[in-house]
């Protein structure tokens, strides 16, 4: 892709590997659910655990990478907002999920995560 550009390295051309994330965290979830409602060989969870995990661990960097080459002047202000809304997403899942779990049981809780999680990382 830089070839393309005249060895300009756009921040866009980072984005191309973002396409991989949503399928990641969504089949993660999704496998997740299965293995939990139907109660299937421990394997399946542990492909979930690496999937999740693979999804956890790409994402932010693809994320901040775009973010810090677009605006470099505001990375500051982009790590820390970035640190705050994940914390604040892990808190919030940490203490509403299991009354969600309860309420609609954990085979809907979680296919109704992956559409959630499948629309706001697509869009």
């Amino acid at each position: 892709m830089v070839r393309k550009s005249d060895g300009i390295h756009e921040p866009e051309n980072r984005l191309w590997v973002y396409l991989l994330v949503p399928l990641l965290a969504a089949t993660g979830c999704l496998l997740y659910s299965v293995g939990a409602s139907t109660g299937v060989y421990w394997v399946l969870p542990c492909i979930r655990l690496f999937l999740v995990g693979l999804y956890t661990n790409v994402c932010l960097p693809i994320a901040l990478g775009y973010a810090l080459d677009s605006y470099p002047e505001l990375e500051d202000e982009i790590v820390q907002l970035s640190n705050f809304m994940r914390n604040v997403g892990g808190g919030a899942l940490t203490f509403c999920i299991q009354s969600w779990v309860n309420a609609s049981g954990p085979r809907n809780t979680f296919i109704y995560l992956v559409v959630i999680i499948f629309v706001v990382q697509v869009t």
